[in-house]
Order: structure tokens, then sequence, then C-alpha cells
């Protein structure tokens, strides 16, 4: 079931779809020495499963004001035999405060295949956001940094916006050069390949695909240290904890051309070590080998 890009939160929609799935996912035969499910999956798993993710589910639930776990029969009756690939160490702390057995839990980068990485032209002074759910990734706090660049800047700043915005906070579309409402992949790596710098304001990230994807086309990436938003970015990019600190290192980024190239370099050479390709099946693979192992 194809997921659109309204579909990633709790709604009555998104919870129907959940029941669809649980219903498909516990009638389809499957048979392997390794099944190989992403994201969740709602079928009792044995010994040879491996459930890929981006957070656990109390990490998941907590963005909707959970703070505490949930109850751990959950994970015992559905994941507990299984083995967990996770992608930051951030998550990997979440499952084990799920009741996940340390030793079944591997963080394994996601690959990033050289013929991805495509920088194109950029436009001169130009900082783009991207985010679909306007609270949880920071749109409000884009808004606020793209005006106080406007008052600083004028017309020498270019500001894009993809994303949802409501009706409440229009009135910052004054500040924005293009606006975009959620759009296709293919929109968003375009408009992101043309800024020199990426913001990511977010309150809750679990990963930040959109901080690889800016990597793999060449733009500065500047965010908050949410989630396992650090761990993307490292030491190649800029992480902030706070709004005045994203706004002077985006203006640092524009008015310093040897510090941005720098910075671009670094991020090239991240995703030429960590998210090696070979690297990543390697580790994947010893996985696979430790089932067969058995």
């Amino acid at each position: 079931m194809s997921t659109k890009f309204n579909e990633y939160g709790l709604s009555s929609f998104s919870m129907f779809k959940t029941v669809i799935r649980i219903f498909f996912d516990n009638i389809s035969p499957l048979s392997g020495d390794v099944i190989h499910a992403f994201f969740w999956w709602y079928r009792r798993m044995g010994d040879n499963w491996i459930l890929e993710n981006d957070q656990s589910l109390s990490q998941f639930f907590r963005i909707y004001g959970n703070h505490g776990r949930v109850p751990q029969f959950i994970s015992d009756f559905m994941y507990r035999k299984a083995t967990v690939i996770t992608w930051t160490n951030w998550a990997r702390l979440g499952f084990i405060r799920d009741g996940f057995q340390e030793d079944r839990i591997h963080v394994i980068d996601l690959p990033v295949w050289p013929q991805w990485i495509n920088i194109g032209r950029k436009i001169e002074n130009s900082v783009i956001f991207v985010g679909i759910d306007f609270y949880l990734k920071g749109g409000d706090t884009a808004l606020g940094i793209f005006k106080e660049l406007k008052e600083r800047w004028g017309s020498k700043v270019k500001t894009t916006y993809i994303g949802s915005i409501p009706n409440e906070y229009k009135n910052g579309l004054r500040y924005v050069d293009e606006y975009y409402p959620p759009s296709p992949s293919s929109t968003v790596m375009r408009k992101i390949g043309e800024s020199q710098v990426l913001i990511l304001p977010s309150r809750w990230d679990a990963y930040g695909i959109t901080a690889l994807e800016a990597m793999m086309r060449g733009t500065a990436v500047v965010s908050s240290s949410a989630g396992g938003l650090p761990e993307v970015v490292g030491d190649a990019g800029i992480i902030c904890r706070n709004n005045l600190c994203m706004l002077d290192a985006v203006e640092d980024l524009l008015m310093d051309t040897s510090m941005l190239k720098r910075q671009i370099n670094n991020q090239l050479e991240t995703l030429a070590t960590r998210h090696n390709p070979e690297r990543v099946t390697q580790s994947l693979s010893e996985v696979y080998e430790s089932f067969m192992r058995r």
C-alpha cells in the first residue's frame, strides 16, 4: 500500500489503512531462511525475521505527546524474537528501552550510490526549507529565519519553502520567494540542488532523509539536534540547538564562500565513507550470515 505525503502521522485514514495492513500482513504466505520487513510489520515474528525501522514504537508515539514507554508486552508479543536493523544509535537506544535484546540490534547506515550524487548549478545566496509536517519539521521556525534573512539581506537572498503551511501562518509567505506545497521527490530534489543551504529546524526527526538528499546535491545542511539528525549530519554539517545559531550559521555560509565549499566537500566525503554501498552491503551480509549459521 503506497503512502502519500500526508499519511505519515496518526489520522483516521492512516489508522484505517493500518487495520487493513494488519489483516493482509497476517494472511500473506511467507517462507524463507530470512524474512526482512521494513518499517512496521504487523505480524508476529520468529527467529528468522529482520525488522528494519528508523525508530522504535515508543519513539514514534512520543511524537504525539506520549513520553512513556509502549507496554513491553506489545514488543514481546510482536517483535521480541526478531533481529532489528536501524540507522542511528539514537534509534538503537529506543529499541533497547522497548525491551529488545541489545545483541539483536544492528546499526547500519543507509547506502548512497555514487550515481545518486548530482551537484547542479546553484542560485547565489539561496536557502531552502523542506518539511511535510509543519510543526514537527519546524516550519514556523523556518519562516522566522526567512523573515530575519529578508529583513537583513532583502532581495539579495532567495528563500524557498516546500511543505504545508497552516492558514494562521500564511502571512509568513511574504518572506518566501518560492513556495511549493508538498511535492514529488523530483521537484524537491531539483529545488534542493539549486539551493546553497538547506535548513532543518525539526522538533522531531527520526533520521532526516532530507539531510542526506541535500548532501547528495552538494547543498550545505544546517539542522537542529532533534532525534537522529546529529548522527546523519554529523561533523560534516552544522548542528544547532537554537534558532539564533541556525540563523548565524546560514549567514556565515552565504557570506563565506570558502566555508560553504569546505562544508559541501566534508558532506560528500561523509557520503563516500559512512554511506559507502560496499560497506553497507558487507554489514547487511554479516547479519544475514548469522542467520544461516544457526
